[in-house]
């Protein structure tokens, strides 16, 4: 490889640089996206259980109402939050 002018080193270390801004931009943007989708199935998920409980009392009792509710209430509201494990 024949030796480079500063000038060309210059413009190599600067089209460098940039490669490597967009490579780090492409990876901050593919974190958020499996950060986002893991957020909405975790949300997806505590949806399911909560509605499996709430099927399991009616089942178990079709004609009584108040375990049904108490049940219910026993249920945290859906913020769209879902506490972080411990890291």
């Amino acid at each position: 490889m024949p030796a480079m002018t500063k000038a060309e080193l210059a413009a190599r270390n600067e089209g460098l640089r940039k490669a490597l801004s967009r490579e780090v931009a492409k990876r901050k943007l593919t974190t958020g996206k499996i950060r986002q989708l893991t957020k909405a199935l975790n949300e997806a998920q505590d949806q399911r259980t909560a509605t499996s409980d709430i099927l399991q009392v009616i089942s178990i009792s079709p004609t009584h109402l108040q375990p049904v509710l108490d049940a219910v209430a026993q249920r945290p509201a859906s913020t769209g939050t879902r506490a972080s494990p411990s890291t």
